[in-house]
């Protein structure tokens, strides 16, 4: 039976004008509103419950809205069995060119897990958009964009003020406690929304962007991710500013020439930014970039970690205190710290090996447990005007390593500065303490001109030590 549009508005519910979506979509298709390209509103009433699954193919019905006067709508996980897309089953499903009508209501699967009890998929060059405070939370995967397909929120002012004030206080779509990923997008496909609720996913990844996709998840929320909160890979690129990731497994991954901006500002939205991370809180490898600047990384395992030739940039006051290893370049690296603080670390603050490179000008790196600042392997570091007081071993050069640490403050310390196997340091004008203060071995040089401190050998004699000159 055909039912007449008023208001252009379709009630969906037992008592409504449709018991289900499908009904009300197959409804306007035989009016022939498509072709007139009106704006209909598809309103989920009080009692309703989703035990259907809505796909479109090759069909534009980009001009219905999905809304509801509850929220959220629960899904009836137990009712969502066919498998549409590679063993997936989401609520909502757009294929080949299709544009799904808007989202604009937020959804709640039933409890239970059930592999593949997707939120809203599109794929092979299909289109979503989504309003704010819509979503689908407890889904296994919630919002999936694959194979040239597009997934957005349109948030009215974002753009508008700087800093996203355009939009207020107003929240992005919401896909928390996701058993699998709450946004995955593949294949050079894109997500675009802005201050997402992916709060407590539990698979391995919350934003996993591979395969030349992008995403734009800024001022988001991805806190206590089980696995990685953000993840970029294969050519990948995903903007997370003043994004909060704290207390997850992972922070922010980028692998495989992935690049992902995750610079902070202290905002409503961006929490704790990426402390407690129980792992990594910002990891580059294999020829990666991030921009992590501002970023506190306090209390985590690992702070920032670069290797395989990748690159971070963790300046303008970024913080990584209290980790086991505050920062960690590895295998022709290179990490920009300049003024970090990365103190009270029980291993180390700042760490260079495998041929890497870190520019570490005024940081601080005090009162760690095993070095202040340490290079290895043929690695560099620019330490000057650093503080390492307080660490046991302030400044180490080993493995024909160099360290510029002129001016530097390693008061307090075992050994102020230890340079081995023909390292080199630069300790010209430092305050150093220890007994000694600088030592030198296996053909290993120091400058310690104008610097305060005990030597461990002659100052200015050729040993198989080196030579220390002051």
């Amino acid at each position: 039976m055909m039912t007449t549009l008023k208001e252009n508005k379709i009630l969906v519910g037992p008592t409504g004008d449709f018991p289900t979506i499908n009904m009300a979509i197959d409804n306007l298709k035989k009016q022939g509103i498509v072709t007139d390209r009106s704006k209909v509103i598809i309103e989920l009433q009080q009692d309703f419950i989703m035990k259907e699954q809505v796909h479109v193919d090759s069909t534009d019905l980009g001009w219905i809205t999905i809304t509801s006067i509850k929220s959220p709508v629960l899904i009836d996980r137990k009712s969502i069995t066919k498998v549409l897309i590679e063993s997936r089953k989401p609520a909502f499903y757009g294929s080949n060119g299709a544009v799904l009508p808007k989202i604009g209501c937020q959804f709640r699967y039933t409890d239970g897990s059930e592999r593949g009890t997707d939120g809203i998929t599109v794929a092979h060059g299909s289109k979503v958009q989504l309003l704010p405070l819509s979503g689908v939370d407890n889904a296994d995967r919630g919002l999936g964009a694959y194979y040239n397909s597009e997934a957005y929120c349109y948030m009215e002012g974002l753009t508008e003020g700087g800093a996203g004030k355009g939009a207020g206080t107003i929240k992005g779509v919401s896909f928390q406690n996701c058993t699998n990923r709450a946004f995955m997008a593949t294949y050079g496909s894109s997500i675009k929304c802005a201050r997402a609720q992916l709060q407590n996913c539990k698979g391995d990844n919350a934003v996993y962007v591979i395969w030349m996709s992008t995403a734009d998840i800024y001022q988001s929320n991805i806190s206590n991710s089980l696995g990685t909160a953000v993840h970029a890979r294969d050519g990948s690129w995903i903007n997370a500013r003043e994004t909060n990731v704290e207390g997850s497994n992972r922070g922010y991954h980028a692998l495989h020439n992935g690049k992902i901006n995750a610079r902070y500002d202290s905002t409503i939205w961006s929490g704790n930014g990426a402390r407690n991370c129980k792992e990594y809180a910002v990891l580059a490898s294999y020829n990666s970039t991030i921009d992590a600047s501002r970023l506190p990384v306090d209390g985590s395992n690992v702070g920032v970690h670069a290797s395989n030739a990748s690159s971070i940039s963790f300046i303008d006051n970024a913080t990584a205190t209290n980790c086991k290893r505050g920062i960690h370049a590895t295998g022709a690296s290179l990490i920009d710290c300049r003024g970090v603080n990365a103190s009270d670390c029980q291993e180390v603050g700042i760490l260079a090996e495998g041929a890497s490179k870190v520019e570490a000008s005024n940081a601080l790196a005090k009162d760690c447990g095993k070095y202040g600042i340490a290079a290895y392997g043929g690695s560099e570091i620019n330490a000057e005007e650093s503080d390492v007081s307080g660490s046991a071993e302030g400044i180490t050069a080993q493995k024909s390593s160099k360290i510029n640490a002129k001016n530097a403050n390693a008061l307090s310390c075992t050994k102020a500065v230890v340079a081995f196997e023909q390292g080199i340091v630069n300790a010209s004008y430092m305050t150093g303490s220890g007994t000694p203060a600088y030592q030198c071995g296996r053909g290993s040089i120091i400058t310690a001109s104008h610097a305060t401190g005990s030597l461990s050998k002659s100052k200015n004699a050729i040993t198989v030590d080196g030579i220390i000159f002051a």
